[in-house]
Parts: structure tokens; sequence; C-alpha cells
């Protein structure tokens, strides 16, 4: 028996399906030869897998977001020599994580298609078809945020002078290649200069236990650094622009597993003075309109 399958999606967007739509397609099949199925069915897997090693010791874990199916044939039907579609159409729960391959974490969805024969021992044949996924996200915080960074210098006679950065961002939740817009504020009452403020965006990989959560791995986004050297001035005003990429978005709503970004701003003194930072949390993605708002939603 000669028996060839193709999973067609219909309306793919260009990065994948939102959490909340109907996944709609067509199952196409044909046989070469009168052939006997005991069951053709087809159906809609999310799952994820984490792997990473701690103290030496290698670990994983599997999580499922959904498992939906719909039968095509429920009992054995003979079919003749053609080619048969049949249209299936499955909807994406609300809460669920975005897609991702990496080598810590891969969260994937699928349609498969299953047929079961009767004429040999291995009458088992399956299908697949990977389907991209994005959830939406909830924001954290409101926008505009302000923060303070404040620097008090390595010195006795100075202990009540300090550096001041205050920091102004306008948005926390954005969209991917979306930039984040940074305005500083720079007061230093003291004689130490800013040997440089320096902002980046770094990738957080998290592992979430019941009781905590463990950053497996962090990574710094190099397209987005920036640098601004030597400030001598007692007053000095920054403005930054800080570059996301398409291919940088926060996965979240996994049981086990997330990936959050966070804005570094550091400021650099001359020795012995230290440097300080400020993690700011930042959220990439897009999040969904109610029905009854009437702004647009960014659609990446």
């Amino acid at each position: 028996m000669g028996l060839d399958c193709q999973i067609f999606i219909l309306n793919v967007k260009r990065h994948g399906f939102r959490s909340g739509e109907r996944i709609k397609g067509t199952l196409r099949y044909s046989v070469d030869e009168p052939t006997e199925f005991e069951t053709i069915t087809i159906s809609f897997k999310g799952e994820g897998v984490i792997k990473w090693t701690s103290d030496g010791e290698y670990n994983s874990l599997k999580e499922e977001y959904l498992d939906q199916h719909t039968t095509v044939l429920e009992r054995k039907e003979k079919k003749n020599v053609g080619v048969y579609d049949h249209p299936f159409q499955f909807l994406l729960p609300e809460d669920l994580p975005s897609s991702l391959n990496h080598p810590l974490c891969k969260i994937s969805y699928r349609v498969s298609a299953a047929f079961v024969t009767t004429l040999r021992q291995n009458n088992k044949e399956e299908f697949h078809n990977v389907v991209p996924v994005f959830g939406y996200l909830k924001p954290d915080s409101p926008e505009i945020l302000a923060f303070r960074l404040t620097k008090r210098p390595f010195s006795l006679i100075l202990a009540q002078k300090t550096v001041n950065c205050n920091i102004n961002i306008q948005k926390t939740f954005l969209a991917p290649g979306e930039i984040i817009k940074i305005n500083v504020m720079i007061r230093n009452d003291t004689h130490i200069h800013v040997s440089c403020i320096k902002f980046k965006l770094i990738c957080e990989y998290i592992y979430i236990t019941s009781s905590k959560e463990k950053v497996m791995k962090k990574q710094t986004i190099k397209e987005s650094v920036r640098e601004f050297p030597a400030i001598d001035d007692n007053v000095a005003y920054l403005m930054c622009a800080i570059p996301t990429l398409l291919n940088v978005y926060s996965v979240h709503n996994a049981k086990f597993f997330k990936r959050d970004y966070k804005l570094v701003i550091t400021a650099k003194f001359p020795f012995p003075n230290k440097k300080v930072s400020l993690h700011i949390p930042v959220i990439i993605g897009e999040r969904q309109c109610s029905k009854d708002r009437t702004e647009k939603c960014v659609v990446f």
C-alpha cells in the first residue's frame, strides 16, 4: 500500500497564529491501491521540553499545553484508489506560551494525522505539520516609568553628596522590533566624574519551581548595547534609543519556564568607586486588545 499525506494550514500569518484564534486547514491524502482503514484521526498538540544541567546533573521536564482531536474515520472503511480531502479546524486557548526553539527549552505546536490500516503488522502511519503560535502577554506595570540610580562616592568628606541619575522610560511593553526610548538626567554634586553610562538589553531563561525562580542562562542582546563616555558636567541630559529585534520576544504562560528581558543601565566611576546598575523588566510581545477598544493592536 502506498499512502501519501499533506496537511495544509490556511491563512498562516507571517509570524504565526495568536492564542485564541482558529487553526483551519485541509487534510489531503491519497492511496494508490484499495486500502481498508481502521481509523483516521487529526490531532493538534502543544508541548514544551525544558533541559538544563545543575551541579553536574542533567535535568529535564515536559509539559503539555493542549491536546485536541477530531476523527476523520471512526470505523473500518475501505478506500478506493484516489485523493481525499478533509477540512479541519482547532481553537487555540487564550493563555498559551509562544513557540520557541532553544537548547534550553523547546515549545512547539503541530497538527498530526494518524492512519491505522488492517493490512500489516506495523499498521500505523503518522504525518505532521508544525504550526507557529504566539501567545498574548500582559503588562506588569503602567507607562511611563520613572527610576533613580544613586551613587555615593568613596569619600569621608563627601559622604552626604551623591550622583543621581533620573531615568524616564516611555514604554516597558513593546512589540518585537520596537524602540525603547529613554531619557536620563544626571545631577552630580560630587568631585568625581561619571566614567560612562551603559545601556543594554539582556535575555533571561528562567526555570520556575513551586517555591522560586532560577535563572538558567543570561545573554546580552548585542545589537542593544549603547554607551555614553565620560560625563564631567554637574548636570547632563541623555537621550537613548535601544532597539529590539523582530525575533526577540518574551515567553510567558508556561508552567515551568519563561523567557524575560531586562533593560540594564550601568553608571561607572573611577577607582576606587564601584559601578552601580539598575535592572528594569521589559516585556516584548503583543498584548490582546479588548473587543470594545478601538485602538489598533500591534501585530508583528
